[in-house]
């Protein structure tokens, strides 16, 4: 197949070692975890990207304040960090440094404040104290490190936080062999601190021994002096492309963070898009392989914020994008960090090609590497939101989960496998390049490869659903969603020719699948679904109409309110929270919504709150509300 060929080639070319050599040019400037490193970790990618060839490089800032939305994800607010230290001193005199961002950039939660220029003494206690906390340090122990947290602390006075809190896995992080890890906090104090709060990471060994304090004496003495610098800044977009010679119009794109602590996470995920970029620029000079017909674009920024930053400066650049790749952490020795690759495909509101040339890739990578471990997963909110169909990128992601590491400032370079990541930029490569290039034959032989792999869905969804009507309904649901990815194998022909004899093929493989199913249905009655409640009724007539894309945390939704219509914890990470907003086409009703969304989930909502959701977003301008 066209696609295995190109793997083949592609992975002769690509080099670990040298998707490395990137990462440490600007990991060195990322693992500060500072506004003005994240930008001198912009410059430097961008510094590779015209080193290897890439066209039209640039880096595009966009202000962002700790107070504006994109779309509705929040901005997050500049911050830079000089120093920052804290001592215990216990009742017997001992005095212990338990933080010092000198020593670990991690000690600091990002966006902490600062301390008088000679530091300042308070007590520390724990969070879950009933006494008086003003002017005090509050050890997060028991209390959950949250929003309700936060507001205690400004409410009642106290100066911030210490935590040693680590998320923890059976298979990959255990407490007792992990005791020294430095967990990187990016979420406490996000998006903003105009409180100046205090904001310390500890190891959990210095957690313990603070813990045992605490349980002796109640509080203890403690010194903190803490050097930062809170200010409007802006978010760098980094890009550059490889121009199509027959469609330059039409962009595939490797689409990946930059700017967090990890060498791993993602330093690896740029590295290795960077390092495929090379190698399909450089096979195309040695005449190995056709220039790419289609532009193949690489984009780095600040994870989900960034390139909604970009995209809502520039809609139409959503409409020129076939598909993109998101590698998020795809460089782990799986033997050090215990984790393995993860592919999160496509919504079931928004299905394509994509996965299936993605998954294909991967099983015939893995035929040479028997001790790795991978497994596909359902659509989960990151960079891949561009899958959004209201703006229409397909994107699967690609990330070895859960890490050892993961979020520590023990996420280090020599934890890299330079096997893996050669291979995953080999993978990376040959699955832009297919897009770009792969045509009519690739286009045939992804219809072929999807066709099985939704006969398999259908033998599996048969044994599953023995009843004549629990059959019907869930094929009413799969059926449009198999047909689609089969449908979509269309993005990659080049002429009209091309697309008609791929329709007649797409045509005769689902009359293929609806042959089978009906071949498989259980004898009985069909599925059928009416409104039959007063509320049933209500929901069919309204149909939702999106007016902000991606996902939502309902920023624009004053806390109060979120919280008397129990939408208090609603998140923009959480597909979960944002599969109603994801199926709202502008033609489907609430009680349509309900049906699908209980389909792909596996839950069902209850229908009173859907409709709480739909007219809360309509009452904050996220959607409008039309009457059938």
């Amino acid at each position: 197949m066209f696609h295995h060929d190109v793997l083949s080639k592609m992975r002769k070319e690509t080099s670990g070692a040298r998707a490395l050599e990137y990462i440490l040019r600007f990991w060195m400037h990322d693992r500060l975890s500072t506004f003005p490193g994240y930008h001198r970790a912009a410059a430097a990618a961008a510094e590779i990207m015209r080193e290897i060839g890439l066209s039209r490089v640039e880096i595009i800032e966009y202000p962002t304040t700790g107070k504006n939305l994109f779309s509705d994800w929040e901005g997050p607010q500049g911050w830079d960090a000089i120093s920052g230290i804290l001592e215990v001193t216990a009742p017997d005199g001992t005095t212990r440094r338990i933080a010092d961002r000198r020593a670990d950039p991690c000690h600091l939660m990002l966006w902490c404040g600062s301390t008088p220029p000679k530091g300042l003494k308070a007590k520390i206690v724990r969070a879950d104290t009933k006494k008086s906390i003003k002017g005090k340090l509050l050890f997060q122990d028991t209390v959950p490190l949250d929003d309700k947290l936060r507001t205690r602390i400004i409410e009642q006075g106290a100066l911030g936080v210490i935590s040693d809190e680590l998320p923890y896995w059976p298979e990959a992080r255990v407490r007792e062999e992990n005791m020294h890890l430095v967990r990187w906090h990016n979420a406490f104090l996000f998006p903003q601190n105009r409180e100046n709060l205090l904001a310390f990471s500890i190891k959990p060994v210095d957690g313990d021994w603070l813990r045992s304090l605490l349980d002796k004496n109640g509080e203890v003495e403690a010194f903190a002096r803490v050097e930062t610098r809170l200010y409007d800044d802006s978010l760098p977009v980094t890009t550059g492309v490889i121009p199509g010679v027959k469609e330059p119009e039409k962009e595939v794109w490797l689409t990946q963070h930059l700017h967090e602590i990890g060498a791993h996470d993602n330093a690896s995920g740029v590295g290795t898009a960077l390092e495929a970029a090379r190698a399909i620029l450089d096979l195309v000079r040695q005449g190995k392989l056709e220039p790419p017909q289609r532009t193949i674009r690489v984009i780095c920024s600040w994870e989900v914020i960034g390139f909604l930053a970009h995209l809502t400066a520039h809609p139409e650049i959503a409409k020129q994008a076939i598909c993109a790749f998101n590698p998020d952490m795809v460089g782990a020795n799986q033997d050090i960090c215990k984790s393995w690759l993860q592919i999160y495909v496509e919504p079931h509101n928004n299905p394509s090609f994509i996965d299936d040339l993605t998954i294909d890739l991967t099983r015939e990578l893995y035929k040479d590497h028997p001790r790795w471990h991978w497994e596909v997963k359902p659509f989960m909110i990151n960079d891949n939101f561009l899958a959004d169909p209201l703006i229409d990128i397909p994107c699967p992601s690609l990330i070895f989960l859960r890490d050892r590491f993961y979020h520590t400032s023990s996420d280090r370079p020599e934890n890299l496998s330079t096997e893996v990541m050669g291979e995953m930029a080999g993978l990376l490569a040959a699955g832009v390049y297919t897009v770009t290039n792969g045509g009519w034959k690739a286009a045939g032989e992804l219809a072929e490869v999807i066709y099985n792999g939704a006969l398999h869905e259908l033998v599996d969804m048969a044994a599953e659903h023995k009843e004549s009507q629990a059959y019907d309904e869930r094929l009413q649901y799969l059926m449009p969603v198999l047909e689609k990815r089969l449908d979509s194998v269309q993005n990659l022909a080049f002429t009209a020719k091309e697309r008609g004899d791929l329709s007649g093929k797409t045509r005769s493989l689902k009359k293929r699948l609806a042959l089978f199913a009906e071949t498989a249905r259980p004898a009985g009655k069909k599925f059928t679904r009416k409104p039959a409640t007063k509320l049933e009724r209500e929901a069919h007539k309204i149909v939702p109409v999106r007016k902000i894309w991606g996902s939502y945390s309902l920023a624009r939704v004053p806390k109060k309110v979120k919280q008397q219509r129990n939408l208090a914890d609603f998140s923009s990470w959480s597909y979960d929270h944002n599969i109603p907003i994801f199926w709202a086409d502008g033609k489907r009703s609430v009680f349509e919504i309900q049906w699908l969304i209980g389909h792909e989930s596996g839950k069902t909502p209850k229908l009173d709150e859907l409709m709480t959701l739909f007219k809360t977003l309509e009452e904050y301008k996220y959607f409008s509300l039309k009457k059938r």
